[in-house]
């Protein structure tokens, strides 16, 4: 994307042609030239893929089904036998067929689907995540799109009720001591204020889990969600001021132009 295309980017979010999404505003509290790499540089990663995967297996088990399939072969490499099925010309042709029978839909791995069953039991079980996520009536991937003075925010809430949103996160490690810091780093304070908002709610649930299934789940209720308003404000704040300045050039000298030890 060119300075003239970003400017026009810029141009319709003011015009409400276009929103902001919490992945914008978040950009733009860790510095302007992190929110100008984030629109003009925009890289769908294996990483991001897979964090699609995980919330569209967990939230949209159908809509999973029609997009992806895996492959189970262990029959027919128990019919091939040997050392190496897998390099078999019989196997690879019966693989490429395999694939074919499920054209347009993509190949994913089985045991990543594996991890995904197993974390769907454990969230299930769970006296806490089980109710939020499964029990309770609500809608999973819920757009969003409100109008707040100057900008258009919009999103998708992972789920949403009549009384709360949640957010489900898969992480390395969902330990207290570990994700306690990636409220803040991540910016997920920002998140809850804005799904909060976008669903009219009080409270806002986030759900960790890792590829082990253990699970914490934090809940922010009103009074820190209205704490927590202060970093949505001033991120739409930062947005119209570099905007209007030009000052998508600044970095971290944005909001810090010296550390001093």
């Amino acid at each position: 994307m060119t300075k003239s295309d970003f400017n026009k980017h810029l141009t319709k979010i003011f015009n409400k042609e276009k929103g902001l999404s919490y992945s914008a505003l978040s950009n733009i509290l860790k510095s302007p030239s992190h929110y100008y790499r984030y629109v003009t540089d925009k890289e769908i990663t294996e990483a991001m893929k897979k964090g699609q995967r995980f919330h569209m297996a967990i939230l949209e088990p159908e809509e999973f089904k029609k997009k992806y399939f895996i492959i189970d072969d262990s029959e027919k490499i128990e019919e091939i036998g040997g050392k190496s099925p897998r390099s078999t010309k019989h196997y690879k042709e019966w693989k490429n067929s395999v694939i074919l029978e499920n054209e347009g839909r993509e190949l994913v791995d089985k045991k990543e689907v594996e991890i995904y069953n197993r974390m769907i039991d454990k969230l299930k079980c769970h006296s806490v995540a089980g109710s939020l996520l499964f029990d309770s009536e609500g809608e999973n991937e819920k757009p969003f799109t409100y109008d707040d003075s100057d900008f258009l925010i919009t999103g998708k809430i992972d789920r949403a009720t009549k009384e709360y949103t949640v957010d489900l996160k898969k992480v390395a490690d969902a330990s207290w001591h570990k994700i306690r810091w990636d409220i803040e780093r991540m910016n997920y304070d920002l998140q809850g204020v804005i799904y909060s908002k976008a669903n009219k709610t009080k409270k806002h649930y986030l759900v960790y889990i890792d590829e082990a299934c253990n699970i914490t789940v934090i809940l922010m209720q009103e009074d820190k969600l209205i704490s927590y308003s202060a970093k949505y404000y001033a991120a739409l704040n930062s947005f119209k001021e570099c905007a209007e300045q030009d000052l998508w050039h600044m970095s971290y000298d944005y909001y810090q132009k010296m550390i001093i030890l």
